[in-house]
């Protein structure tokens, strides 16, 4: 027996591991050792998918298992598909109100349509015949069917409301989870979208109905489908460190339990708690935990249900409390202590201010850009809106860019990843270099010196045509090396490049010569103008494996046109538009598909760009309307690459504002960015025409 001090050290590493509001204890489906960092399966959406399938909540133990996953993920969105969105939400309100906001924001609640859901899957007979009225539990088996189909169209995370995450999910790939040493669960699933897992799971659900065998839908479901390769079969200590014939342990004091409080924060990504025998716990008013109670279900009517009579601390209870009050601790530290102050962007808005005396509309400007991703707008409106949508909760909260060139020879184009990540911060910046590692050394010095808080979403990873274009339109077209037939081959293999990862993974796409000016987390499923005609292929939002993206690369291969500048780019996306939704009868992939005004990505127009030389204090007209109305600034890199830019001009100082650590790193002599570069339109002009002469 290890004595009281061994006990007493373990629970202390518990809490101390589980006081923070976030974790980078990374845990991966396999072993049982920390690793490094997180490994992020690109084709998994970073989204948890919880199911509330009464119409009230009348357990606000359930919260628990939203706020900690929230928390403990920080690049994940949350989602909670209920029955009654309305009703859901109202009981949230007060709850909500409390989280922080980065927490908050992350959290949508979606209405649960079973026959949509279900609708093309192997479920859907099942369902339209109402097989699952043949059972003793219906409600519970229609959600045993309803993650399985979620999964498969969507892709992301599902966990049971009965698990409270401990530690991030971000290692955990392609798995499912042990419930004891015979039997899989299906509390806890993390799969890619379309995945043949699912696929047979589904189709053992319907073959194998059994509506009045408790367990034969759910984890005997998952147990008898462990086909397919490549599945990760994670340990019982993951979801299940305490298994069903233990859980009286869950009710032992808690300083007789410090072992497996410490094994909770060493080895497990979560706890399942076994809510269906444990739903009657009751808490001591007189405890730690009674705090939490109070704070989760501060919302709920049956609040008081929650809290009778004094009893001791229990291992569940503790355990409650850790994965809840972390939200607490974080609100009072954020008023106790001052906000962080990014330095380098400071600096850069107070050096700007001092070269200028500004109006109004300038400096509004400068403010935006000093305080980034607080202003949220939409693909239509032209106001701030408060929070994204629940729509745009399908959008994978990743951001990537294309660079196709063998070394970085042009440093700006890091102002459009800097700009990106410091406008949203929830994101994943993933940059797809040609020569990955020639990439990686050239930046080195410049990651280094961003904050942590970038650096850990920033990644890159080697550009690969081949493995991007396999299983799309675009394979064919690459195997027979019709790129070739081109005057511009890079530039097009970068078309194609786009739409392929951006079908596989989605997520945001943005140019290289994009400076992010607001977050893009509203922009839902989207496409942008270019001008009053045409729309452009330099931004995408769009959700994974979206159908719209296939016509896209159905149209590119289907005209392909090598010679012609522009015609697989901003021409490609206007022509397959104009085909697939301007139609009498369009296309089912054009529902819920935003164009975006010009004013989002191309506020200077292509006869305009000359305005960016001007000084800055000459174009507040401009400025302004970048701060409120657009998300990223499109500045024409093909035409300015050559031409030194004046660091007094609007896109000097845009980018000083943009990207500071940059400035920091390269310094503007090699940025092209300095006192002696290009001030005015028309000396831009004509320096433009003697370079293109």
């Amino acid at each position: 027996m290890p004595s009281k001090r061994t006990y007493q050290d373990k629970c202390t590493h518990f809490l101390n591991h589980t006081s923070s509001l976030t974790s980078n204890h990374y845990l991966n489906a396999k072993h049982k050792v920390q690793i490094p960092e997180p490994l992020f399966n690109p084709s998994i959406p970073k989204t948890i998918h919880f199911l509330h399938y009464n119409k009230n909540l009348e357990n606000p133990k359930y919260l628990c298992a939203i706020e900690s996953a929230a928390a403990k993920n920080p690049l994940h969105n949350v989602i909670i598909h209920v029955m009654n969105t309305t009703s859901f939400s109202l009981s949230l309100q007060l709850w909500r109100s409390n989280l922080p906001t980065n927490l908050s924001d992350r959290i949508n609640v979606i209405e649960i349509n079973w026959g949509t859901t279900f609708r093309g899957t192997p479920f859907e007979s099942w369902f339209n015949r109402q097989e699952y009225v043949k059972s003793k539990w219906i409600e519970q088996n229609l959600g045993n069917a309803f993650r399985l189909a979620h999964l498969w169209k969507h892709g992301g995370v599902y966990l049971d409301l009965d698990i409270v995450s401990i530690n991030p999910v971000s290692g955990m790939g392609r798995s499912v989870g042990m419930q004891d040493s015979k039997r899989l669960n299906n509390a806890y699933l993390s799969f890619p979208s379309g995945d043949a897992f699912l696929e047979e799971a589904m189709h053992e659900f319907v073959s194998g109905w059994r509506g009045y065998r408790w367990g034969h839908q759910g984890p005997e479901l998952v147990t008898r489908r462990d086909i397919c390769d490549g599945l990760n079969i994670a340990p019982t200590v993951r979801f299940f460190p305490v298994k069903y014939g233990e859980r009286a342990w869950l009710f032992d004091p808690w300083y007789q339990q410090c072992d497996l409080l410490a094994k909770f924060a060493d080895e497990s990504i979560g706890l399942h708690w076994w809510n269906k025998r444990t739903a009657g716990a009751k808490v001591s008013n007189e405890t730690a935990v009674a705090i939490v109670m109070k704070r989760i279900t501060i919302a709920a009517p049956s609040q008081s249900m929650m809290l009778p009579t004094p009893r001791k601390i229990k291992a569940l209870h503790l355990l409650l409390a850790a994965a809840t009050l972390m939200s607490l601790f974080s609100i009072v530290s954020l008023l106790s202590l001052p906000p962080q102050v990014d330095t380098s962007l400071a600096a850069a808005a107070t050096s700007i201010r001092a070269k200028f005396d500004l109006v109004l509309k300038c400096d509004h400007y400068i403010d935006r850009a000093s305080h980034p991703s607080t202003f949220l707008l939409n693909a239509t409106s032209t106001s701030n809106i408060k929070r994204p949508s629940s729509q745009t909760a399908s959008i994978p909260k990743n951001i990537f860019f294309v660079h196709y060139n063998d070394h970085l020879q042009n440093p700006k184009y890091l102002c459009a990843i800097e700009s990106a990540a410091r406008q949203n911060p929830s994101h994943m910046i993933t940059i797809h270099a040609a020569n990955h590692w020639t990439f990686v050394k050239a930046i080195g010095k410049w990651k280094a010196a961003l904050p942590s808080h970038m650096q850990n979403r920033i990644r890159v990873v080697s550009l690969n045509w081949e493995q991007a274009m396999t299983n799309t339109p675009l394979e064919l077209w690459f195997k027979e090396e019709r790129y070739k037939e081109s005057k511009w081959i890079e530039q097009n293999l970068g078309n194609a490049y786009r739409l392929a990862v951006l079908y596989k993974s989605g997520g945001v796409y943005f140019d290289l010569d994009i400076l992010s000016v607001n977050p893009v987390g509203g922009m839902g499923r989207s496409i942008v103008m270019q001008d009053s005609t045409r729309m452009n292929n330099a931004f995408f939002s769009m959700q994974k494996r979206d159908p719209f993206v296939w016509k896209l690369m159905e149209e590119f291969v289907g005209t392909f046109q090598g010679y012609t500048w522009g015609y697989n780019g901003p021409d490609m996306v206007t022509r397959t538009y104009t085909k697939t939704c301007g139609a009498s009868e369009p296309h089912n992939s054009c529902e819920g598909l935003h164009v975006a005004p010009l004013a989002r990505m191309f506020p200077i127009q292509y006869e305009q760009r000359g305005d960016l030389y001007d000084l800055f204090n000459a174009q507040c007209d401009n400025a302004v309307k970048f701060a409120d109305e657009a998300i990223g600034v499109h500045y024409w890199n093909k035409r300015t690459q050559h031409t030194g830019i004046g660091d007094k001009t609007l896109l000097g100082v845009m980018m000083q504002l943009a990207c500071p650590v940059v400035f920091e790193t390269f310094g503007g002599n090699q940025l092209g960015v300095n006192e002696n570069g290009i001030v005015g339109s028309a000396e831009y002009y004509r320096v433009e025409k003697q370079d293109w002469l």
